[in-house]
């Protein structure tokens, strides 16, 4: 039987080079409609993600756009 449901992430973007927090980084599941964006802290939480694997997009002013594949969220899990 398909296992239905929902989960969700959290997580802090940071800059790659410094460790600082990056503020305002826009965050999306791929292939849904569900996106946020990180606070002061860099950190974004998005919940009601579908199970199954997505990949997580994040972008900023200043930025490349990245991503991060492969995130498998079962239902009522939380990362």
């Amino acid at each position: 039987m398909a296992q239905t449901g929902t989960g969700t992430v959290t997580g802090i973007i940071r800059d790659a080079e410094t460790g600082s927090p990056v503020e305002g980084a826009s965050v999306q599941v791929r292939g849904t409609l569900l996106t946020t964006v990180t606070n002061a802290q860099g950190q974004f939480i998005i919940s009601g993600i579908p199970t199954g694997p997505h990949t997580l997009r994040y972008i900023a002013i200043g930025y490349a756009a990245d991503s991060l594949p492969g995130l498998a969220l079962k239902a009522g899990e939380s990362r």
